[in-house]
């Protein structure tokens, strides 16, 4: 086991702000905790610690990543309407863009993504889409970029959220 003593926990919380949430055991996330916090316990299994470091890190440099995307791309917020709560970009082209509120983004180590689920209703791209703000979204990856059953390591990224001026 290792033992962690508190300077080294906060060192944790300082250099992994952008994760939110990892269960030591199943290196997961927490679905009853909308907004979560880092949880590191006292102690960690050996083997975990190193997991847990790894997904960290890997979580860092995509959040990175993403953070250099200025284009509109999967994954990102969409608002419609007027309306408080965005939908997802699911899947952009040339000329359209499709959203919708529901689906899973896998992300890249470019910092794009993948979506599975349903694309939802088309909107006609024109240059008059603009960039509101910024939120935080959900993505995921492998647990150390190793593909298999139950490895699915969910974090959130900061993301665009854009919207047509009315």
């Amino acid at each position: 086991m290792v033992q962690l003593n508190e300077q080294e926990k906060e060192h944790l919380r300082l250099n992994f702000p952008s994760f939110d949430y990892m269960d030591i055991k199943g290196l997961g996330y927490d679905p009853d905790n909308p907004k979560p916090v880092i949880l590191v316990p006292d102690e960690i299994p050996d083997n975990k610690y190193n997991i847990l470091l790894e997904n960290m890190q890997i979580i860092s440099m995509r959040i990175r990543a993403r953070k250099r995307l200025f284009a509109l791309t999967d994954g990102d917020l969409y608002l419609f309407d007027d309306e408080e709560d965005p939908n997802r970009i699911t899947s952009v082209s040339k000329t359209d863009f499709y959203h919708y509120s529901t689906g899973s983004f896998y992300m890249l180590e470019s910092g794009y993504s993948n979506f599975s689920g349903t694309f939802g209703n088309a909107v006609n791209r024109n240059s008059n889409l603009v960039i509101k703000e910024k939120r935080e979204a959900e993505f995921w990856f492998f647990s150390q970029d190793r593909a298999g059953a139950n490895r699915r390591i969910n974090f959130f990224c900061p993301v665009n959220v854009w919207e047509y001026p009315f």
